[in-house]
């Protein structure tokens, strides 16, 4: 089950912030050309998959972590259809 969790925080201007959460599962490809305005992290829990960062492959595993700076297009493949990733975005001024 793919789901995501977006806060409202109306006009606030916070330090850091949460801007989304949550996880996909079997079969999910995951394709941002441009990126996130966010600074993302994945954490893989089951599965092996790879990702695509502009350009340059990283093989992913069960207890992998990444890093994503914002703007940095990439896509996230499963590669044997049974894959349990979470990820969490954040922004702020002292992002």
């Amino acid at each position: 089950m793919d789901r995501a969790i977006y806060p409202v925080v109306c006009g606030a201007k916070l330090p850091l912030m949460l801007e989304c959460i949550g996880e996909c599962g079997a079969a999910a490809h995951i394709s941002m050309k441009n990126g996130r305005s966010a600074h993302l992290f994945i954490i893989v829990h089951s599965g092996t998959g790879e990702l695509d960062a502009n350009g340059e492959i990283f093989p992913l595993k069960s207890g992998s972590m990444v890093y994503i700076s914002p703007g940095t297009g990439h896509t996230l493949v499963p590669s044997d259809g049974e894959w349990s990733a979470k990820w969490f975005a954040f922004c702020g001024d002292t992002a």
